[in-house]
């Protein structure tokens, strides 16, 4: 059976034809030649193409078939020169500014198109690679290149176009130069919009457009306008323009530009935006240039001094009146201020100015037309220093007026007690005991002027008696109508109570021994009567007191004290008025026991006193 099916095999085989045989062996051959021609023409294409962008690739409407990289990059570059060549415009007004894409950051990404150009059929895969060059060889492949972007780059140049276009707002200021001064006018400002022009720059580049881009410039306004600062300078030219005078009488003083300069308070503000100038003179410097004229304008008042003549009735003047003059200090320094800022550069001194009491204009309606009062006390046997002191300070009341209603006041009148105003010592009583001293004998004189008083009514404001009862006072009176004084502590005063003025005159006769006042102006309604006086209390003095004076020659004893009781003496005045009593007054005075007193000289025996 086996050799059966091999006999007719072979058979056939055998029986086949050459020609049949031919064609039966051609398609093959036709497929392996056509094999090698695809082989040999895929060999020779990657050949030709070695190192060049294969058949159909184009980028853009460029076809960069058979080029390589760098010449498909040149060739590409070449056709595409907007970002190179293309002239963005940047216009603020009048002025423009000229940029290229690529100044601006922006370029053509040629590298990587040239590259996807590049890679177009050559992949990894073999059988791919050749099916995709077939496929662009038959279709075509088209490349879109990019654009590349730098936004950094392109802000930059706008932020440079920025420092050229912007300009700050500048507020308005003052400053002062010399005796000015100087305004520092406002200023608007620009500032360039940078994101809206970047928004522009991309938009062009992406249109590939050369469209001129409006720069967005916006105007910043200042804070602060001229007007503060014209308002200030003003001001202050005003208060530093011209010397300011200062006047009174016939005097005058300069304050000159330079001392107004220094003078001058100048501050600044710009809290809350506003310019807010502080420009004035310093009252303080003011009122230390001030001050010293006080002194040079001060005048102290002085009344008029007076004398009657009794025999004619008639009042002259032997001493005229005289305003007092204070400078008001304060009111002056207002008015330099106000001067500072006019126009007007003359300044009169505020002086106040005090009418005197006794104004001798006054004279016709004084009413001093008769003697009102007078009392004489008595001093003879006084030493010449006691005497020349009563003198000295008689004289200090001769002339004097009174006001109506005014309390005069000795010590007032009597001044200084002193060596410079010619006192000399005589015996005071000082303490519990006499001595020497400056001024003895005054109390001669306030004890005269209280008398006076006393008997004209006058109310007696204050007065003190004498620590002892001294015999000067008891001369031709009594005791109890003495009155001592010791400035400015102890004082005698009365009042005035009429309605006319009343005028102190003094008389003192050496010879005689004498000093006496006189008041003089209209007899009021009223009569004075002493009752007294009252004495009580009496003590006796003690023992007699020996005190050793260096200044003696041995053997000198010298009475300088004279004894006397110690005792309370009351007197009253009575004022009638018509007949009729208006006032019993009361005055008291209390006087202490007095021992004789003697100076000796050294190793005198002191006389036994039993």
């Amino acid at each position: 059976m086996t050799d059966s099916v091999q006999t007719v095999g072979a058979t056939r085989s055998a029986g086949y034809h050459p020609v049949l045989r031919w064609l039966l062996v051609l398609p093959s051959l036709v497929v392996i030649l056509l094999a090698v021609v695809l082989l040999l023409g895929t060999l020779v294409y990657q050949r030709n193409y070695a190192g060049r962008i294969y058949q159909g690739v184009r980028i853009l409407s460029w076809d960069v078939s058979g080029m390589t990289p760098a010449e498909a990059e040149a060739y590409l570059r070449d056709k595409i020169r907007y970002y190179e060549d293309a002239q963005l415009i940047f216009r603020d007004g009048n002025e423009l500014w000229i940029a290229t894409p690529k100044d601006l950051g922006a370029d053509l990404d040629a590298r990587s198109a040239v590259a996807e150009a590049y890679a177009v059929g050559r992949g990894r895969d073999l059988r791919d690679n050749l099916w995709r060059q077939f496929d662009v060889y038959r279709h075509g492949y088209t490349v879109i290149p990019r654009t590349v972007f730098d936004p950094a780059q392109a802000r930059a140049y706008v932020e440079r176009l920025a420092d050229e276009i912007n300009l700050p707002a500048q507020d308005a200021d003052v400053r002062l130069a010399g005796f000015t001064a100087e305004v520092i006018p406002s200023r608007i400002g620009r500032q360039l919009d940078v994101e809206p022009v970047l928004a522009a720059i991309q938009q062009r580049i992406l249109d590939q457009s050369q469209e001129p881009i409006d720069l967005n410039v916006r105007v910043v306004q200042p804070a602060i306008d001229d007007a503060p600062a014209i308002a200030a300078k003003q001001r202050i030219d005003l208060l530093l323009s011209a010397p300011i005078e200062v006047r009174y009488d016939d005097r005058a003083w300069t304050i000159s530009r330079e001392m107004l300069r220094q003078w001058l308070v100048f501050n600044k503000s710009t809290a809350g935006g506003t310019l807010d100038v502080e420009a004035y003179i310093d009252p303080m410097r003011i009122r230390t240039w001030v001050e010293p004229l006080a002194a040079e304008v001060y005048q102290l008042p002085e009344d008029a001094r007076l004398d009657f003549d009794p025999n004619t009735g008639q009042t002259r003047v032997i001493k005229m009146s005289r305003e007092g003059r204070t400078l008001d200090v304060d009111a002056t320094v207002e008015r330099i201020m106000q001067a500072a800022e006019s126009t007007e550069r003359i300044v009169p001194l505020v002086v106040i100015v005090q009418k005197p009491a006794v104004d001798a204009r006054d004279l016709p309606n004084m009413g001093i037309k008769e003697l009102v009062s007078k009392a004489t006390t008595y001093f003879k046997g006084s030493p010449v220093g006691r005497v020349k002191n009563i003198q000295i300070s008689a004289s200090k009341f001769n002339g004097v007026v009174i006001p109506p209603g005014e309390v005069f006041s000795f010590n007032r009148y009597l001044g200084s007690v002193s060596k410079e105003e010619g006192y000399e010592e005589a015996y005071i009583i000082t303490g519990n005991r006499t001595a020497v001293g400056i001024g003895g004998g005054v109390c001669q004189v306030s004890t005269t002027a209280f008398r006076a008083a006393f008997f004209g009514g006058f109310p007696i404001v204050e007065r003190w008696a004498h620590g002892y009862r001294v015999g000067w006072y008891e001369t031709g009176s009594i005791p109890g109508l003495d009155a001592t004084i010791y400035s400015p502590l102890v004082d005698f005063k009365f009042r005035n109570d009429t309605n006319a003025y009343l005028l102190i005159e003094t008389e003192v006769n050496p010879q005689a021994g004498t000093v006496t006042f006189y008041f003089y102006g209209t007899r009021p309604d009223r009569e004075v009567e002493l009752e007294g006086p009252e004495i009580t209390n009496v003590t006796p003095p003690a023992d007699p007191v020996y005190e050793v004076d260096e200044s003696l020659p041995p053997g000198t004893i010298k009475q300088i004290d004279w004894a006397n009781e110690g005792s309370d003496v009351t007197v009253y005045r009575i004022i009638k008025q018509g007949g009729k009593v208006i006032a019993r007054e009361r005055f008291d005075s209390h006087y202490n026991a007095w021992s004789d007193v003697f100076l000796v000289g050294p190793d005198t025996p002191i006389p036994d006193q039993g």
